[in-house]
C-alpha cells in the first residue's frame, strides 16, 4: 500500500469486475457461508494469525476488522442493500482507507443450472484514485477468497 501521507501522482480511475463460482450446497447454506466473515475472510492458512473479523448483516452494518491484540481496526464497509438467501451489498473503502475512493462489492446468488446447488456472483467496482495494478491486485485476492465460501458452504451441508 501506498504512503498514506506522501504526495501522490494518481489520476481518477475506476475498477470493475465479475467473478462467478457454482456451489454445491443450497442457497440458504450459501447466504450463510457468505455472511460468515469470519469463517472464510481470511489470506492465511492459520485464521488464528489473523485479525477478528465481522461483519453485521443488517442495513448499515459494519464489515470490519480488529488485531487481537488491540492495536488496530479497520472498517471495510457498510452494509447498503440485503435480500437474505439473495443478494449482500457493502459499500465503503475495502482497504483503501486513505485513498478517496468509492467502492461496492456485490454478492449475488442464483438457483445453478437445473436447480442443483448455487451460483455465487461475486462484483467489486470502484471510482476514486487508486494507485496503478489495483484491479489485477483485488480481483486477484477475491480469487483466494471466494473458493473460502464455497469450501463453507459445501462443508455446512453435512
Amino acid at each position: 500500500m501506498a504512503n498514506a501521507l506522501k504526495m501522490l501522482k494518481l489520476k481518477p480511475t475506476s475498477i470493475q469486475f465479475i467473478q462467478e463460482l457454482p456451489i454445491n450446497a443450497p442457497p440458504d447454506k450459501v447466504w450463510k457461508a457468505v455472511i460468515n466473515f469470519a469463517g472464510w475472510f481470511h489470506f492465511d492458512t492459520d485464521k488464528s494469525n489473523g485479525p477478528k473479523i465481522t461483519l453485521e448483516p443488517h442495513i448499515g452494518g459494519r464489515f470490519m476488522s480488529d488485531k487481537k491484540d488491540g492495536s488496530e481496526s479497520r472498517l471495510y464497509g457498510f452494509v447498503s442493500h440485503i435480500e437474505p438467501e439473495k443478494l449482500l451489498r457493502i459499500n465503503g473503502p475495502m482497504g483503501m482507507s486513505h485513498l478517496p475512493v468509492s467502492n461496492t462489492m456485490i454478492w449475488e446468488l442464483s438457483p445453478g443450472k437445473n436447480g442443483k446447488g448455487t451460483l455465487l456472483r461475486f462484483c467489486q467496482r470502484a471510482y476514486g484514485l487508486m494507485t496503478p495494478g489495483m484491479q489485477k491486485d483485488y480481483q486477484r485476492g477475491w480469487k483466494q477468497l471466494l473458493p473460502q465460501i464455497k469450501a463453507l458452504a459445501e462443508k455446512s451441508k453435512r
